[in-house]
């Protein structure tokens, strides 16, 4: 929730958890908690939180929390900032490619 803040990411607690799609997410405050489970597919990541550029070519992989873009109010994390420079010359294209991927290897989880 907190990257659709001003503030942008902050690392979430433990205390503030809730398991949504087979994933553990955490927030920093009880209200992004809130917000979160009103409404989670506005605030979920893209990828179940894996590289949106590593989607594009089919793979799950892990990623820099503080690399992001949000495009069209949708979540996207890269694994590094070289990554995302990447990623943003075709991001349309790369993420019809990543949404192709995703619901072929991974089903319709957003």
């Amino acid at each position: 929730v907190s990257y659709f803040s001003e503030t942008g990411p902050v690392m979430g607690v433990p205390k503030h958890s809730l398991y949504f799609n087979g994933f553990t997410y955490r927030f920093a405050t009880a209200k992004n908690l809130q917000k979160f489970s009103e409404n989670p597919d506005k605030y979920a990541p893209a990828y179940g939180g894996n590289c949106a550029f590593g989607m594009v070519h089919g793979r799950e992989s892990t990623i820099d929390p503080t690399v992001y873009e949000i495009v069209d109010g949708r979540l996207f994390f890269m694994i590094n900032p070289g990554t995302r420079k990447q990623w943003n010359r075709k991001a349309d294209k790369n993420i019809r490619k990543g949404d192709a991927n995703w619901d072929r290897y991974f089903g319709n989880i957003r």
